[in-house]
């Protein structure tokens, strides 16, 4: 029999999933805004895709509620990680489980509970891992996998790349740093599933001869494909920081950041640099901002992304 408590909480929680396709809709409006205020300085364009860059996330719909708290949690007020409690990761041990056993994520902890896992692995990281998993599934579910997979992938392998380029700040974290260089290409990678058949065919077509993926959405999609992924981190949970710090990269002149929408920016600009062969210089801002006091922590940060550019990210169970 149901106690008068438990028919309470059944209550609110079923309250509180009525009311989030509304407050999601006034998070990613809000987004919008903010956004908008930063890219629309000397950016052609910039207001339509970011008119459809947030309507594309409406439609996607790229987590649960469940994971969104988790995601708020635990990094949505900048400059914080929250410790998840076990009660919050309910109906997730399997990945849970499968992160702490991961070389990178977990540290090859290989927890056997879900109490352990949550002691081993920081809960940024988590979260991170859980919306990447979430996008991923959701990306399945749709057509073209033979333009967006590869995209995908390369989207994951910066993830990992980004990781470590968070690893050395404690206010940012690695998980911050995983969902920024995920930012690099997941956005391209939603609107290529989002599209036609004819859209996708174009997107390939143009990606093989060359173009920058900017170009190449913005001329077949009228979008930005980091404004896609600033909508994006808005509807995961991750806050406003990280949503005008990722969509600040899209900007050709910039409004002044502060220091936390800085950071998602700096790891975003380290992870594609990475990426490409390329460093900011020493002594830069991006650097300064994400933890890296010397050339020697620029070096292993150097040598680490060098492997996984030759061995992949190495994180096939997520997709």
């Amino acid at each position: 029999m149901t106690s008068d408590e438990d028919t309470t909480d059944s209550k609110k929680s079923h309250g509180e999933s009525q009311k989030f396709p509304a407050d999601l809709d006034r998070a990613l409006e809000q987004s919008e805004r903010e956004v908008r205020k930063i890219t629309k300085q000397g950016t052609p364009g910039a207001d339509d895709s970011l008119t459809i860059a947030r309507a594309q996330i409406t439609t996607f719909d790229p987590v649960p509620q469940p994971i969104w708290r988790m995601v708020n949690f635990a990094i949505g007020r900048s400059g914080k990680i929250n410790t998840l409690a076990e009660g919050m990761v309910f109906g997730f041990k399997k990945l849970i489980l499968n992160i702490a056993k991961d070389p990178t994520l977990g540290g090859g902890a290989g927890a056997t509970t879900v109490r352990a896992a949550l002691g081993a692995v920081s809960s940024d990281v988590i979260v991170a891992t859980a919306v990447i998993h979430a996008v991923t599934r959701k990306l399945h579910a749709r057509e073209f996998k033979t333009v967006w997979g590869p995209i995908l992938d390369d989207a994951i392998l910066r993830a990992h790349i980004g990781f470590h380029a968070g690893a050395r700040s404690r206010q940012f974290g690695s998980g911050r740093g995983m969902l920024a260089g995920f930012s690099g290409r997941v956005g391209l990678a939603i609107l290529i599933a989002m599209g036609t058949g004819e859209q996708a065919q174009t997107a390939i077509t143009n990606l093989s001869s060359g173009k920058s993926i900017s170009d190449v959405a913005r001329d077949t999609y009228r979008c930005d494909p980091l404004h896609v992924s600033a909508m994006l981190l808005s509807a995961v949970g991750c806050g406003s920081d990280a949503t005008i710090g990722i969509g600040s990269y899209a900007a050709k002149d910039r409004l002044q950041l502060n220091e936390d929408q800085q950071g998602w920016l700096s790891a975003l600009t380290i992870t594609e640099l990475a990426r490409k062969g390329e460093l900011p210089p020493e002594g830069s801002e991006d650097w300064e901002i994400l933890g890296f006091k010397s050339l020697d922590d620029i070096e292993k940060f150097t040598l680490t992304a060098t492997k996984i550019k030759r061995r992949g990210h190495g994180w096939s169970w997520l997709m």
